[in-house]
Order: structure tokens, then C-alpha cells, then sequence
């Protein structure tokens, strides 16, 4: 049974170290693949919404235009989300002031 655990953890080192390659690049070619509707190769123009995303915070306010033909189903489940009140009192958990990246929403951080 030892040399069989031994065995075990000798493969799974094997198989997880043989995909740290640090050298190794993709190799598949995309092509012509596009996902959902948006057709990036012609630089299809995000279309805003009407309605924008007020976020506000104790150190002002942020307006996030919503792109719902780019992503409809986030659009609308971000929306439902808002209206239902699910967001109120989360806090942004990682904020990168060099590319202006903020995350929140967390249901775990409201206080």
C-alpha cells in the first residue's frame, strides 16, 4: 500500500509539473473565432445603454455605461442585481489606481 501511495504522488507530480514549462506558448491558431455577438475583428463599436450604473460611494460617485451588445445577459443580470438591492453596503475588495481596475460586490463584505 506504501509503494502505491508513493506511485500515486509520483504521477501527480509528474502531470502537474509537465504543465510548468515556462517556455511553452499556445499553439492553436483562432482564426476567424468569434464569440458571442460581437465581432471584434472589425472592431464592432460598444453601444452604451441608456440607462448607466450610478455607484455611490463615500468618496463619490461612479458612472459605469452598461454594453449590453456586447454582453446582454451580464447587463440584465447586473441590472436585476442593483434594482433588488444586492450590491448596498459591499465594499470594492481590490482597487489598482494604475489601470483603474475596481472590484467589489462581495456579499461577504457588507457590514
Amino acid at each position: 500500500m506504501f509503494w502505491l501511495n508513493v506511485c500515486a504522488a509520483c504521477a501527480v507530480l509528474a502531470i502537474t509539473s509537465a504543465g510548468c514549462n515556462p517556455e511553452q506558448t499556445a499553439t492553436r491558431d483562432f482564426g476567424d473565432e468569434v464569440s458571442g455577438k460581437a465581432d471584434v475583428r472589425k472592431g464592432v463599436k460598444p453601444e452604451a445603454d441608456s440607462e448607466a450604473a450610478v455607484i455611490e460611494t463615500n468618496f463619490g460617485d461612479i458612472v459605469i455605461e452598461l454594453y449590453p451588445n456586447l454582453a446582454p445577459k451580464m447587463v440584465e443580470r447586473f441590472k436585476t442585481l442593483a434594482r433588488e438591492g444586492f450590491y448596498n453596503g459591499t465594499t470594492f475588495h481590490r482597487i489598482d489606481s494604475e489601470t483603474g481596475v475596481v472590484q467589489g460586490g462581495d456579499p461577504n463584505s457588507k457590514d
